[in-house]
């Protein structure tokens, strides 16, 4: 067992609680901790894959959703700079409303 005996034991005054066998980096413990500590730092293969498709795929992702935000208002401002003539207000107000 790693923290001590299966089943209890009875002990008395003048007897021995415990023997070390091991001491150090040697321990059952200090191996856990070793391995917990290795998996922590350690990055798992099926995780390499992944962030190499989304470190493609969010920034394009951003990308479309900037173009497809700013594309009512652009396109508004382009019709209200190639009218011809003296500016103008639009002939309805949801003229460029996402509804035209």
């Amino acid at each position: 067992m790693l923290t001590g005996e299966s089943v209890p034991v009875q002990v008395g005054p003048g007897d021995a609680m415990v023997q070390a066998t091991r001491i150090g980096a040697s321990t059952q413990l200090a191996q856990v901790a070793r391995l917990v500590e290795d998996a922590q730092n350690g990055e798992a293969q099926v995780q390499r894959p992944g962030d190499k498709v989304f470190g493609t795929f969010v920034p394009v992702v951003i990308l479309l959703s900037l173009v497809s935000v700013l594309q009512r208002p652009i396109k508004c401002l382009r019709r209200f700079r190639l009218s011809s003539g003296p500016p103008r207000l639009p002939s309805h107000p949801t003229t460029c409303s996402a509804h035209s």
